[in-house]
């Protein structure tokens, strides 16, 4: 997260994502540490299980080290947790503080995406045929069989799989071209699927656990049921 990356220049510490690491074995080894860091942990991948074990760590912090708990859902964290940690919630980035990271041709990008993380990813995307595969879904969903509109579930990367799309960017160019579709043609099956395709989008990012490949072929599964009706 860009603000752990702030912080981490502002206090000149180095910064560890322990994120995957959140077992007893290694909280009791950084107690044996004497050399300040910072430590992240992103409480939407990890289980209540290892929230309860982080508890330690938040009861009896450490001397000289910063811990960050980052969740986009203070809902799913644990009461006890938030109890005993100083909570500051972010607000949304304003168009302006996200110019700073696209380039002066990209700034259209500013209308799909809203956050650094998202416009640095989208960046690095073939967004050309990202956008050719949402306006196909857009357009094709009702004419597709129902086997074919699954493939679509193949394009996404799910875990690192550099030569397909990452499911954050897809699903926000998605909401877009579907929003463009509707303006241009006010079809109320294209603005059922719409506000679906909101919900999906934020129950993906409101569950990080999730199995993000079930997730998607169960939106295909029933975007691909809406085309279908009234035809």
């Amino acid at each position: 997260h860009l603000i752990c990356n702030y912080i981490k220049d502002k206090l000149n510490l180095p910064l560890v994502d322990m994120t995957n690491q959140v077992e007893l074995d290694y909280i009791n080894e950084m107690y044996e540490r004497s050399f300040p860091s910072i430590y992240v942990v992103n409480l939407m991948s990890i289980k209540e299980k290892q929230q309860n074990v982080l508890l330690k760590l938040v009861e009896e912090p450490l001397n000289n080290t910063f811990i960050i708990l980052i969740a986009e859902n203070k809902g799913l964290v644990l009461p006890t947790i938030l109890n005993r940690t100083i909570v500051l919630e972010l607000a949304k980035y304003k168009k302006e503080d996200l110019k700073t990271f696209v380039t002066a041709d990209n700034e259209d990008l500013l209308n799909i995406f809203h956050t650094p993380g998202q416009l640095i990813q989208a960046q690095i995307t073939d967004l050309k045929g990202l956008q050719d595969l949402c306006y196909k879904i857009v357009d094709k969903m009702s004419v597709a069989a129902y086997s074919n509109a699954l493939t679509i579930a193949n394009k996404i990367n799910y875990s690192n799989e550099m030569d397909k799309y990452d499911i954050y960017v897809f699903f926000d160019m998605l909401v877009y071209c579907l929003f463009e579709k509707y303006q241009a043609t006010t079809d109320k099956k294209i603005l059922s699927i719409y506000k679906e395709t909101i919900t999906y989008r934020t129950y993906l990012l409101q569950n990080s656990l999730l199995n993000k490949k079930c997730l998607m072929e169960n939106y295909l599964t029933h975007i691909w049921q809406m085309s279908q009706e009234n035809k």
